[in-house]
């Protein structure tokens, strides 16, 4: 099926995507799509980045659906192609999301090579030559910083290497060594700029094991190297959308938290669009109890933002080392934060994902608001297609989007204030939906149970209200609690 001509310039985009969707369905079986150029062409080249992450993302979900099996056996190779590189492909967790033809195109345009034990199949700081995979033998990975070596990870049969390099372009982030006689197969940079663009899903199943190998350990392969101006000492911390890692600016000597959005989201235009939210929310916001923006740019084919490093820990992590806290470390903590929301609400940002875990506390005892990536200006249209947010701290109405306010963000920190004194969640885990009807019913007037202030109980009993018109809070009283608390005794 052939592409529109022109879509109209109302829906143009949803159009596009319409007409794309239809194209691949109507492929026979078997049969992959062989560019994605004609649908690009119809858009302004300032749409086209958009467009494309959105067409990879469709293109994706169209071939994931069960297709019919193939009358081939499993680990039957297609004629020509050698057995054991067909098995080895099949069998390697990268590759595993490949559709039977996508994975047999890919394979035919492996190359065997073999090397000595000692010998470099990549160096850190220069272009891979191509996509290795391990069919014999092991693999030292090493992570070089000036003089300093480090082994990231041994590695044998059905391993691939050269993914950040090949997809990117960049220089490798860590050495790769044969440690014994290593057989492999390489698929050259060249050949694999060809296969993503008939086969895009290729470039995502890699983009997925780029995503799945930074971040696992304290010094991954981006530590050492410099991105965006700044050297990068250590990841910091990981979590399913990001990466933030602790790194240096060499002017100056300051420290810096760089979050990275993780490879796998860089096709979802939605993630994308949230991460680049966040850098324009940050850059409204200038407040000493939020975490400030201090630059944002493009490196290893993903984004990352620059933030203030907080040399401490958490609030989530604060509470599980250390236990409740007293009252009045609570109060300053709480002040602190409703000073720093207080600050986002008069500047149209609703935060959305208040919990414990995006409560920053440094060696000070000074604390900041941080991931504001579920925000949303207060003035928008409150209704989405699902909800955000982290379920334990969500008002009821933030479940389906429907009335989403500074309400809810009092709901979450009156939920953060029960926490503190209790070092216990106000709800228990358990599923999203008993989540939701309870959170729903009207509690009784001695809930919730706290040993505490008259004053610090009411304040939590108002904000946890499940009825929007009987929830209160008043964040310009609450900020007058604020106040460092260096008795803390961070790790």
């Amino acid at each position: 099926m052939a592409p529109s001509k022109k879509a109209e310039p109302v829906g143009e985009l949803d159009a596009i995507c319409d007409d794309f969707r239809r194209a691949v369905e109507a492929l026979e079986p078997g049969r992959q799509l062989r560019s994605l150029e004609p649908w690009l062409q119809q858009v302004d080249p300032d749409l086209r980045p958009w467009l494309r992450c959105e067409l990879v993302a469709l293109y994706r979900e169209l071939n994931s659906r069960p297709q019919k099996r193939s009358t081939l056996r499993a680990n039957e190779a297609p004629e020509g192609l050698d057995p054991a590189l067909w098995r080895a492909i099949k069998r390697s967790p990268a590759f595993r999301p490949l559709s039977p033809k996508t994975l047999e195109a890919m394979a035919r345009e492996f190359r065997p090579r073999d090397f000595d034990a000692g010998d470099s199949l990549l160096r850190s700081g220069e272009t891979a030559s191509g996509l290795y995979l391990i069919l014999q033998g092991d693999v030292e990975v090493v992570a070089v910083d000036g003089t300093t070596r480090s082994t990231l990870d041994i590695d044998g049969r059905g391993s691939v290497f050269g993914e950040i390099s090949t997809i990117t372009g960049e220089p490798c982030t860590a050495d790769v060594m044969a440690i014994t006689p290593v057989t492999a197969m390489m698929l050259s940079v060249e050949r694999f700029e060809m296969l993503r663009d008939e086969h895009p899903e290729i470039e995502i199943a890699l983009s997925y094991l780029v995503s799945d190998r930074l971040g696992q350990q304290a010094r991954d392969a981006l530590c050492g190297k410099s991105l965006g101006g700044y050297r990068v000492e250590r990841c910091l911390s990981a979590g399913a959308m990001g990466v933030v890692y602790v790194a240096t600016d060499p002017s100056d000597g300051s420290r810096r938290a760089l979050k990275m959005l993780r490879h796998r989201f860089i096709f979802d235009p939605r993630v994308v669009s949230r991460f680049d939210q966040e850098v324009e929310f940050l850059r409204s916001l200038n407040h000493p109890n939020i975490v400030s923006l201090r630059g944002h740019f493009v490196a290893y084919k993903t984004r990352f933002m620059v933030l203030d490093f907080y040399d401490g820990t958490d609030l989530r992590r604060l509470l599980r080392d250390q236990g409740p806290l007293q009252e009045t470390a609570a109060r300053a903590i709480l002040g602190q934060i409703a000073d720093g929301l207080r600050h986002a609400h008069q500047h149209g940002v609703l935060h959305l994902d208040l919990k414990p875990a995006n409560i920053l506390i440094n060696q000070r005892g000074h604390v900041a608001i941080t991931d504001f990536g579920l925000s949303k200006l207060i003035a928008a249209e409150a209704r989405e297609d699902e909800a955000v947010g982290t379920p334990l701290y969500m008002p009821p109405e933030q479940f389906t989007m429907s009335d989403v306010g500074p309400h809810s963000d009092w709901y979450s920190l009156g939920c953060i204030a029960y926490e503190m004194l209790t070092a216990k969640r106000l709800f228990p885990s358990d599923g999203e939906q008993d989540l939701h009807a309870m959170k729903e019913r009207q509690p009784d007037q001695r809930w919730p149970r706290l040993v505490s202030s008259d004053e610090y109980r009411n304040v939590v009993a108002q904000a946890v209200q499940p009825e929007i018109a009987n929830r209160k809070m008043d964040l310009d009283q609450l900020a007058t609690w604020s106040r460092d608390i260096p008795k803390l005794k961070l790790p």
